[in-house]
């Protein structure tokens, strides 16, 4: 059950008792996958297929030979598609209650990603891979552009020459169409949960708050606050450059057009030099 409504109309539950506030994705992770079922991943992972392809990622190789990394990979379902394409999948994220229940969904398969618990600057350079992938606005949590461009360029030193990185950014317009000041309350078997959304107009900072109840838990209420940066498609194509991908193409979402002022979700597919 969800419920949305504006902030200055709600009647908030009080949760000044009992209250613990927690790390990102840590009381969040055993409920992500029944807030996120609106995702179709599978689309997702095929757009990302047939995107690479077209710029030649399985000219000259097998499947099962291109090794891809995926940074902020969450509960895993994404890499876990892209494995039973028959891909090499590495897979981090640096919320380690996300991983392990990434691990879980993993059991059985015959080729499962490999799941580490590792932060977007923690990536080891002595790794190579084909392809880096970071989807779901996942770089928006890099908070200022410093962080971002190093960011890319760890990416960047652990592909290999000709690799590819394809990742996506979540526009302005997305943040002042459906995060400023709106609230979401979300039910489900065991648990209740708050979002509670700001987007300050001068930082360009999206704050989500998660007030998160569990019923294996009672009487406990946890906390968790998100912070995330939204970027112009102009900084982030200026950035790609300064670090030396070349940028294969940029895309509205889905459609493969490019973006406008009325974009949400911005792709980029950028091929190391």
């Amino acid at each position: 059950m969800l419920k949305d409504k504006s902030m200055s109309d709600k009647k908030s539950q009080s949760v000044d008792s009992g209250v613990n506030l927690v790390g990102s994705y840590s009381a969040l992770a055993g409920i992500y996958d029944e807030l996120m079922s609106h995702i179709d991943y599978q689309l997702w992972v095929h757009f990302a297929i047939d995107l690479l392809t077209d710029y030649g990622l399985e000219l000259h190789e097998e499947r099962n030979e291109i090794p891809f990394l995926e940074c902020a990979c969450g509960t895993g379902t994404f890499a876990i598609n892209l494995s039973l394409l028959g891909y090499e999948v590495s897979a981090t994220d640096a919320s380690e209650a996300m991983i392990t229940i990434a691990k879980s969904k993993a059991i059985g398969l015959e080729n499962p990603p490999k799941f580490r618990t590792l932060g977007f600057l923690e990536l080891a350079e002595s790794e190579k891979y084909r392809v880096a992938i970071c989807l779901y606005d996942s770089v928006n949590y890099l908070l200022n552009e410093f962080d971002l461009q190093h960011f890319f360029e760890k990416v960047k030193r652990a592909l290999l020459p000709g690799g590819y990185l394809l990742f996506d950014i979540c526009t302005i317009k997305n943040s002042k169409t459906f995060f400023s000041d709106r609230s979401i309350i979300e039910s489900g078997d065991g648990y209740w949960s708050e979002r509670q959304m700001k987007y300050d107009h001068n930082t360009r900072i999206q704050e989500n708050r998660f007030t998160i109840k569990v019923d294996d838990q009672p009487g406990k209420i946890f906390t968790e606050i998100h912070h995330q940066k939204i970027y112009s498609v102009r900084e982030i194509r200026k950035l790609v450059g300064k670090v030396g991908f070349n940028l294969l193409e940029v895309t509205n979402g889905f459609d493969r057009k490019p973006p406008n002022r009325r974009s949400l979700r911005v792709h980029f597919l950028c091929k190391k030099r």
